[in-house]
């Protein structure tokens, strides 16, 4: 198995805004800043991916409007993986992002 070695981008890292704020981090991997915690949209544009965590209750309709942008209209995740089950990281699953 091969690993990515990613190297740190001052001028990737520097324009995140405080929620809804989306950064690039590899071309399959953007992190989406949400209160209290961060969510992370894996997969490349367009294709497949896989949503890891979702925020503080509420974050939803930030974590689809991201999703929409990225991965298109109606784009829904192929599987969510949660860090743990504290509501910083689960509270997003409720509302539009599981309708």
């Amino acid at each position: 198995m091969t690993h990515k070695v990613l190297e740190f981008r001052p001028d990737l890292h520097a324009r995140v805004s405080a929620f809804g704020g989306r950064q690039i981090l590899a071309p399959d991997v953007e992190r989406l800043r949400l209160p209290l915690a961060n969510a992370f949209l894996l997969g490349e544009p367009g294709q497949p991916w896989v949503l890891v965590d979702a925020g503080a209750p509420g974050s939803g309709p930030l974590i689809l409007r991201a999703a929409q942008a990225r991965y298109g209209t109606g784009a829904r995740p192929e599987a969510t993986v949660l860090a743990h089950g504290h509501l910083d990281h689960i509270g997003g699953l409720w509302g539009p992002l599981l309708q």
